[in-house]
């Protein structure tokens, strides 16, 4: 039989995804499984997995809030900041309860505003973030950014020297 080292491994977790017995399960199986073919670069795959999963429409808006999460960092890797931050919206939309989750989302929307040149909307998200874990440079780093945008530098510099005192390496 011809197959590459990658091969077994996807069909490992293609069989775990499959003989999965409960839906907490089938979920884990699932996200290991995007992060592989993420990995590997099978974008395509690794969206219609996520994808697969919303139709169900499972009760569960962790899970669902972590698709278009995940939905959204595969548009933010393509540059499709667009579809990135309807995405991340999307997830917002679910009211997750994790902590960490949440700030994904509001660090993400805000840096895709960011990006398309809408300083003024981002903020508030960037802020969210802060306020949900301001140990995480990546908040600040994305509010100075949105407040440099505004013209307003003596807060963007506030925001940014946060952020380097946070992660030295920023």
């Amino acid at each position: 039989e011809n197959s590459f080292p990658g091969q077994d491994t996807e069909r490992l977790l293609l069989e775990r995804l499959k003989n999965s017995t409960t839906e907490e399960d089938y979920f884990r199986w699932m996200l290991f499984v995007v992060g592989y073919y993420r990995s590997i670069k099978k974008i395509d795959s690794a969206v219609a997995l996520l994808e697969a999963f919303l139709k169900k429409k499972v009760a569960d808006d962790e899970k669902n809030a972590h698709c278009q999460l995940a939905l959204g960092q595969i548009a933010t890797d393509e540059q499709r900041l667009e579809a990135a931050l309807a995405h991340f919206q999307a997830a917002l939309v679910f009211e997750p309860r994790k902590k960490k989750i949440t700030y994904v989302i509001h660090n993400n929307i805000g840096y895709c505003l960011n990006r398309l040149g809408r300083f003024t909307e981002a903020e508030p998200h960037c802020r969210a973030a802060i306020e949900i874990n301001w140990k995480r440079a990546s908040g600040y780093r994305n509010l100075g950014v949105s407040l440099e945008g505004q013209g307003d530098l003596a807060g963007a510099a506030w925001a940014l020297v946060e952020a380097i005192k946070l992660e030295v390496s920023d």
